[in-house]
């Protein structure tokens, strides 16, 4: 990558917080390294200007790069080897997720979905001194 050697003005035009632009003239004669276009190559990969040349490296292994898309989700975590996003991951079925505040559901993850799941336990089952559950929910018991 080439160095320029020349006195360049520079010029940038900031927008203040107010809104107010603002122009910001400044004059160098310094040496001025020119990386270029120095972007990384996917979500697990850093990529940085070292003088003239452009560094690439693998984000460091547990950088997330991938947010958890629900509850049962487990996201994406960077190996710190690939520079790209590990697939997605889902919590272990049985895996206990928000309560629906439901005496006849199970709250558990599936395994397969993102969702917290709330899987009805059989009509019958108690949910509670004198109580049973229905298909309408924890009811008294006949």
């Amino acid at each position: 990558m080439p160095v320029h050697r020349a006195s360049r003005v520079l010029t940038a035009v900031l927008l203040a917080a107010s809104g107010t632009a603002l122009l910001l003239v400044a004059s160098t004669s310094e040496a001025i390294p020119i990386c270029g276009i120095c972007t990384p190559s996917g979500p697990c990969e850093r990529a940085f200007c070292d003088g003239d040349s452009c560094v690439k490296e693998p984000k460091p292994s547990g950088t997330t790069c991938r947010a958890a898309a629900g509850e049962c989700d487990l996201g994406g975590r960077c190996d710190g080897t690939a520079v790209t996003c590990p697939a997605s991951r889902k919590k272990a079925k049985g895996t206990v997720c928000a309560c629906d505040s439901n005496a006849c559901t199970s709250d558990v993850c599936d395994g397969v979905n993102v969702a917290c799941g709330h899987f009805a336990f059989p009509v019958g089952t108690p949910c509670g001194p004198g109580l049973v559950c229905s298909s309408t929910g924890c009811v008294p018991s006949k």
